[in-house]
């Protein structure tokens, strides 16, 4: 068991965790901006938050590949915050946690700036004055990094969650495939797949369907059991596989394994990219991506499957 006595092992054990990562921001430059702060007189407390703080930036880094922290630009920044309210417990979508973020932000560039060892803030400053300088929370458009920042629509939930999440499932899909391929799944597989299909045992003319095989991977995933311990394949998954993930993918696998079985149905489109639905048993709201199927089919039809809900209100969630 790792013994954490302070920050500054925290901090060691983090980067010596994740060796394989490509880092943007190196562990002794995390380190010395710890103790200039600690020699200034701030609290053990404070210096875990400012860690925290720092863990999440660097996280989203290496997820996104930026590799130097001169070059990003101020729609990367907005991004960032982004993806940690999709995938950041207790980072909550508004202008004071935001605004906290890059203050410890711009506090770090300048102790980097004075190290000579990056050359300028001007984009985190441009990102924060823009997003945490008003009112309210807002985020910024990919586009023109000239002139004005485009704006996005000043909502506490930005429009690319649903983009961010989806391609973290898409990689973790991708992660459920290869596992089950080892030759010691063979068996299971193809009972499940028999299973799956019935007793007529027909295939869909286009073996590529993608209906079909999302609703054979729910079915194998959460209720098929495995002959050789009857434990469902997403738990085996999670106690073989789990600590090889990425951070995003341990998140979205943890909320895998609390999914329940809902029949539902959608109740309205909140945009492009939400549906609002109802569980048909218990009256709870919650959002998935849309469907983009036809709206007036749409809403005469029943829904069933495994859902995952990130609840933000005590009647709705997200998926």
């Amino acid at each position: 068991m790792t013994n954490i006595k302070n920050v500054y092992d925290e901090v060691r054990v983090y980067f010596e965790e994740k060796l394989e990562w490509d880092f943007a921001v190196k562990r002794e430059w995390v380190d010395g901006f710890l103790r200039q702060k600690a020699w200034q007189g701030d609290s053990d407390e404070g210096l875990r938050d400012t860690w925290r703080n720092l863990h999440m930036f660097i996280s989203y880094l290496a997820y996104s590949g930026e590799n130097t922290l001169d070059e990003i630009m101020a729609s990367e920044y907005s991004l960032a915050v982004e993806w940690m309210i999709v995938q950041i417990d207790g980072f909550k979508p508004n202008i004071q946690t935001v605004r906290h973020l890059f203050n410890i932000l711009q506090e770090f560039y300048n102790y980097l700036i004075a190290k000579r060892i990056i050359s300028s803030a001007a984009e985190l400053e441009q990102a924060a004055e823009y997003m945490t300088g008003g009112k309210r929370l807002r985020f910024i458009e990919e586009g023109d990094e000239q002139g004005e920042l485009p704006v996005k629509s000043p909502l506490t939930v930005p429009k690319d969650i649903g983009r961010i999440v989806g391609e973290a499932v898409e990689r973790l899909m991708l992660k459920f495939s290869a596992y089950f391929q080892q030759e010691s799944f063979v068996e299971d597989f193809d009972r499940a797949l028999m299973l799956f299909l019935g007793p007529l045992g027909q295939m869909p003319e286009d073996e590529n369907d993608d209906e079909f095989w999302l609703g054979f991977w729910d079915y194998f995933l959460f209720d098929y059991h495995l002959l050789s311990n009857d434990r469902t394949p997403l738990v085996q998954f999670n106690i073989d596989y789990s600590d090889k993930l990425a951070g995003e993918e341990q998140k979205i696998l943890r909320e895998l394994m609390g999914a329940k079985f809902t029949v539902f149905y959608v109740e309205s489109v909140i945009n492009q990219d939400w549906v609002e639905c109802v569980n048909l048993l218990t009256e709870e709201k919650f959002r998935l991506p849309n469907p983009n199927f036809d709206y007036k089919l749409v809403k005469r039809l029943l829904f069933y499957g495994h859902v995952f809900l990130r609840r933000r209100r005590k009647r709705t969630g997200n998926d």
